[in-house]
């Protein structure tokens, strides 16, 4: 298929055989997030938005063996829930997968604590300024209301035409040009043609048509005038 063609196969195995990858394998696991303190990763099969580099969690990473974050996007992301009470996250607008949040703890107000942990070969940092990553950050914020009423095939949808429609670009695991492939998911609307009426002939058309009324039915009349009878 085309997306064998263009992965590797650690990253097929991810993207779409829907693995984690072998734990230490992804280099952003011991990320140095102070000499990158702004960018977002991005999903590794058609480089729309995932996570917040300001989200990355270090410790969590090197403790997990994966690429660990406190949220993602949630407008760009589907989840689907697992018999093991995590929950697979994939790409909305390829459908890769991208990773797991699984609860790892108590948080102080006393709810659970999620982490989110991408695959180890499904996302590619994109460096961005500190102010396109707060634009970036509003804009989830903004999504993630109005996405929360909508299905997962609505926000595809959505994800698909703000991009113009373009199919998307797997990029280069070691940050080279990325490469236009056609998208093997992609979405389109079947065309639905108007029926022709059939026609109907005239004498069929009078079979057809309700009978015409002369004139206002009016009850009989009475030749007497009813009384009693007489002995």
């Amino acid at each position: 298929g085309v997306w064998a063609s263009v992965l590797s196969p650690q990253e097929y195995a991810c993207l779409r055989d829907h693995k984690m990858g072998a734990p230490l394998s992804s280099k952003y696991v011991n990320f140095p997030k102070k000499k990158n303190s702004s960018g977002a990763f991005c999903c590794k099969g058609c480089g729309l938005e995932v996570f917040a580099v300001s989200d990355y969690l270090s410790d969590d990473s090197l403790r997990e063996g994966y690429p660990s974050f406190s949220k993602a996007m949630p407008a760009n992301l589907d989840k689907r829930f697992e018999q093991d009470q995590s929950i697979s996250l994939f790409c909305i607008k390829c459908d890769s997968f991208i990773g797991r949040t699984r609860a790892s703890g108590f948080a102080d107000g006393g709810g659970l604590q999620m982490l989110t942990m991408a695959a180890s070969h499904s996302i590619v940092l994109k460096n961005m300024s500190a102010s396109k990553e707060e634009a970036l950050l509003k804009d989830r914020k903004r999504e993630s209301n109005v996405s929360n009423g909508m299905g997962a095939s609505s926000r595809r949808m959505l994800s698909i035409r703000s991009s113009g429609g373009q199919s998307p670009a797997v990029l280069s695991p070691v940050g080279g040009s990325s490469r236009q492939v056609s998208s093997p998911d992609k979405i389109s609307s079947p065309k639905v043609s108007p029926q022709p009426q059939p026609r109907v002939s005239g004498r069929m058309s009078g079979m057809l048509s309700p009978p015409r009324k002369s004139g206002v039915l009016s009850p009989p009349r009475l030749s007497g005038r009813l009384g009693p009878s007489k002995k």
